[in-house]
């Protein structure tokens, strides 16, 4: 039996938006928080959390850009993933275990300006962006609680992002 066409899906976005609308209030992902405790993410926090990020991103000019995402697996390592691919940016996945070196040259070679990053990466990023042999210009941790001088927030980012799309409806 031929599936319907309203059931098609075309791309990641149009599944998690018909996932969102019919799973809304089920688990989406388990997080494991600082006292090693599971939290349940719904669909609809997983959807808001990203849309509040996007509009972020946006706002910092990441349209059309290649955004690299690095560090242990997370929740904010899928939201960050996805945000890129729903502002139309590049996101590109490098390995944690890369030396500075390498980082730098991967950098290069895919012309990156926003990086995504665990903390325990930040004193590398930091280095890097302050020698400017790279075209980064804005990094973000997917840890911090606050942002810094040179370091965004991603729960930050997300949070204004989802004040700014509540203040436009």
């Amino acid at each position: 039996m031929l599936r319907k066409e309203e059931d098609h899906i075309s791309d990641l976005r149009q599944l998690l938006e018909k996932n969102t609308d019919k799973y809304k209030e089920k688990t989406a992902f388990w997080m494991k928080n600082k006292n090693q405790e599971y939290t349940a993410i719904t669909y609809n926090q997983l959807y808001t959390d990203l849309c509040g990020l996007v509009t972020s991103l946006k706002n910092l000019g990441m349209k059309d850009k290649r955004i690299a995402i690095i560090g242990k697996n997370s929740y904010e390592w899928v939201v960050s993933y996805l945000a890129a691919l729903y502002t139309g940016d590049v996101p590109v996945l490098l390995d944690s275990e890369f030396c500075l070196t390498e980082l730098k040259y991967f950098l290069n070679i895919t012309e990156i300006s926003c990086v995504f990053f665990s903390n325990e990466l930040e004193d590398v990023f930091l280095q890097i962006e302050n020698d400017g042999v790279t075209g980064l210009e804005t990094l973000i941790s997917m840890d911090k609680e606050k942002s810094e001088e040179k370091v965004l927030s991603l729960k930050e980012l997300i949070e204004e992002g989802k004040k700014e799309e509540s203040m436009g409806e």
